[in-house]
């Protein structure tokens, strides 16, 4: 189910995933504007960001994490398979 943001009443979060930080967005419900933070990520750090959010039940969330190039070598292989 899509919503409309003028209409909804949950708080919108994009995360921006690094190994030295993460870059978020918060959109809350009524706005025009995110607000844009970033911190470490480590599990201190991602509970009090998660926790100033309030209820996770009321949250949308989604994140970007760059994808790496993996060889052939560790991708599971079966007959037929095609890379």
């Amino acid at each position: 189910m899509f919503h409309r943001l003028s209409q909804s009443h949950t708080p919108f979060v994009g995360l921006d995933v690094h190994k030295n930080s993460i870059t978020s967005a918060v959109l809350e419900p009524g706005s025009d504007t995110a607000l844009i933070d970033r911190f470490i990520p480590d599990d201190a750090s991602i509970r009090r960001f998660v926790g100033a959010l309030g209820d996770p039940a009321s949250l949308a969330a989604c994140y970007e994490a760059r994808s790496y190039r993996i060889g052939p070598g560790p991708v599971p292989r079966t007959d037929g398979d095609r890379l």
